[in-house]
């Protein structure tokens, strides 16, 4: 099934959300921060056939946003869920929706643009068949190319017999680079010898699979998170969090940060710190940044924190801040480069139990080039949000989530809906 739904208005544009000035403490203790702006526009896309998510942003040349999640089957909509991905201009209008998927679960997580405004997009496939395309075990990578109008150019299913997923995409000199979480065999029984691992796939900008590099591991080892990012010279460097095995059952935690190379040989490979997880990665000039979770325990509480580590090619840590609020600990799920410095997004989980009182709220964290924490902004929804991920724009930051209640005055479709919107940035 490839359908398009082409136009359809956003039901509204709200510009008022509780932006929340909250005091961090970064590596030296010294607190940053600044009023936090508020949004120019939020969308919601709870005019479509079923609740949805956006999980990926970007953004082409023309100033155009590039959107990617999932649509939910329901009860408006009988049936499994699909990708989708919209485009909007810059002032967030809605130009076209995109839905891909088969009889079965397939779900977005990850786009990119190239120079000619063609969109491409990752995920998870559960359908044994999307168009042309043909599975090869239970769960596979989707990959596809969507031209500027939104119509599909191509479709891949790639991955081994069991289960594979894709969460981050990566665009290279005429390859497009894709970071999968492979399993090697049967989901059952030994653990440690039968767990996933990190698989970099490389394909061409026609939808051919050109090869795979497979970042090493230890024999009492397994994969179980995994991200990749543009490099300099044509390298990439990939993230992920490694589990020690005793007794066949996972001990230890081990992440691990490695540079590839352009002809997909791990040239190295290290650990980043204290960290206990690596949810995102991004490269800049000659150093890596990881974001990942770090473990706090606050009031007798135990919750985790979102901590963003500068490491040099080496491994060498140069700085480290730790996204610590007050009551609650903070999940990190991404980071991006701004114009100048950085951008986190996370979601704050309730300490409070109550999730009708204190719910989980969607984060943005801006942080200078030093890691010193410029401001945060909270999302304000009646029953929880997530930010999954954002673009920079000059002036501006374009960030995609999902809202679980109303947002002034706009409710979702089946308890959930994706959002996207625009937050100043001034340099």
């Amino acid at each position: 099934m490839l359908a398009m739904i082409v136009g359809g208005r956003l039901t509204r544009t709200v510009a008022t959300l509780l932006a929340s000035a909250l005091v961090f403490a970064g590596s030296s203790g010294t607190a940053a921060s600044t009023t936090p702006p508020e949004p120019e526009w939020v969308v919601m896309l709870n005019d479509l056939e079923g609740a949805t998510t956006l999980r990926g942003v970007a953004t082409a040349g023309d100033g155009s946003v590039y959107a990617v999640g999932t649509i939910f089957g329901g009860h408006k909509r009988p049936g499994d869920d699909d990708v989708i991905v919209a485009r909007f201009d810059s002032g967030g209008r809605r130009e076209w929706v995109t839905t891909i998927g088969g009889h079965r679960r397939d779900w977005g997580t990850a786009v990119a643009v190239d120079d000619d405004g063609a969109a491409y997009v990752v995920g998870f496939a559960g359908s044994d068949r999307i168009g042309d395309a043909t599975t090869h075990g239970m769960n596979d990578v989707l990959v596809s190319k969507l031209r500027a109008d939104g119509s599909v150019e191509w479709v891949q299913l790639i991955g081994g017999r069991f289960q594979d997923y894709a969460g981050s995409i990566a665009l290279g000199v005429d390859r497009v680079y894709v970071g999968v979480i492979a399993e090697g065999a049967r989901p059952t029984g030994n653990a440690c010898k039968n767990g996933p691992r990190l698989r970099v796939w490389s394909l061409s900008q026609g939808g051919t699979v050109l090869g795979e590099t497979a970042v090493p591991r230890a024999k009492a080892t397994y994969v179980t998170e995994g991200v990749i990012t543009s490099g300099s010279q044509g390298s990439l460097w990939a993230g992920g969090r490694l589990l020690g095995c005793a007794l066949r059952e996972p001990v230890r935690t081990t992440p691990f940060v490695a540079q590839i190379g352009i002809h997909g040989r791990v040239k190295r490979r290290f650990r980043p710190g204290p960290l206990l997880s690596i949810d995102s990665l991004i490269s800049k000039g000659r150093s890596v940044y990881a974001l990942g979770a770090t473990e706090t325990g606050q009031a007798g509480l135990r919750s985790w924190d979102a901590t963003i580590q500068q490491l040099g090619v080496d491994g060498r840590l140069g700085w480290s801040t730790n996204l610590r609020i007050p009551g609650r600990g903070t999940i990190g799920n991404w980071i991006g480069g701004a114009l100048t410095g950085f951008v986190v997004t996370a979601q704050t989980y309730s300490q409070t139990g109550n999730p009708d009182r204190d719910p989980n709220q969607g984060a943005v964290v801006r942080l200078d080039a030093a890691g010193r924490v410029r401001w945060r902004f909270t999302l304000d929804a009646q029953k929880g949000s997530v930010a999954w991920q954002a673009a920079a724009v000059p002036g501006a930051l374009l960030v995609v989530g999902s809202a679980y209640g109303e947002i002034g005055g706009a409710a979702p479709v089946d308890g959930e809906a994706g959002i996207l919107f625009k937050l100043p940035d001034p340099p």
